[in-house]
């Protein structure tokens, strides 16, 4: 359980782990945080298809697609070969697919292979709780405690174990928010979902669209700065 995995960013492999050998080991989670239209996707998916390039097919690639919204021309953009082996799944937004069942399935999976998960994006989970309750009112018709968080807890203390029992990697995207209230003018943005996700997370990475890239007056992408907010690879904080 020593293998590296690469971003497919030698800056960004540096800034996580003073290596080129990749952004973070094996049999932990990584997760990638940022505004919309920010690359979050891309990132994962990059990782993904240099991670198969290097070591093929001693992992299961898969991404939950619990947005619904994979679009990318996958053999365009990083060859049949990891197209083949990409397997995108649509995750239906029913009780058979909450956050506690997703947990079950993935422990599942990677008793049977190790895995390389990306999870797009956690902002999707839906508790068991919430389509029991979709309102969340208590007995007295109050407001209760957000399920969310609980259920992202349980997640976690099921699945990070089992990443690194079974050498797996997960890639769990998380959709920035402006932060409001007491606080704002020092930390800008937060995330959503619990205390759980940067727990849990080996590298924590923020992402940021930066300036525009035009050739001859056409826009056609964006600079991105990536932040590693939380490295336990090598304690440091960079931006690339």
């Amino acid at each position: 359980h020593d293998a590296m995995i690469p971003s497919g960013i030698t800056l960004l492999d540096l800034a996580c782990t003073d290596t080129t050998d990749g952004f973070c080991g094996v049999g932990h989670g990584i997760n990638v945080v940022g505004d919309r239209n920010s690359g979050k996707t891309a990132a994962a998916v990059a990782s993904a298809a240099e991670t198969h390039r290097r070591y093929g097919d001693h992992f299961d690639y898969k991404l939950l697609d619990l947005e619904n919204a994979y679009s990318f021309n996958t053999v365009a953009l990083w060859g049949a070969k990891f197209a083949k082996a990409l397997e995108v799944i649509p995750v239906p937004h029913d009780i058979g697919w909450c956050t506690e069942a997703i947990a079950a399935k993935m422990v599942a999976w990677m008793k049977a292979k190790p895995q390389f998960f990306i999870v797009d994006s956690v902002d999707f989970l839906r508790a068991r709780k919430e389509f029991a309750n979709p309102e969340n009112l208590s007995k007295d018709g109050k407001k209760g405690i957000d399920p969310r968080a609980a259920a992202n807890n349980f997640f976690f203390r099921l699945v990070v174990p089992k990443l690194a029992e079974t050498g797996s990697v997960l890639i769990y995207l998380s959709q920035a928010r402006d932060n409001i209230g007491f606080g704002a003018m020092f930390v800008e943005k937060v995330r959503s979902g619990g205390r759980a996700l940067g727990y849990n997370a080996y590298i924590e990475l923020w992402l940021s669209a930066g300036k525009t890239i035009k050739t001859g007056g056409l826009k056609v992408g964006n600079w991105v700065y990536a932040k590693a907010e939380r490295s336990k690879a090598n304690g440091k904080k960079r931006t690339v």
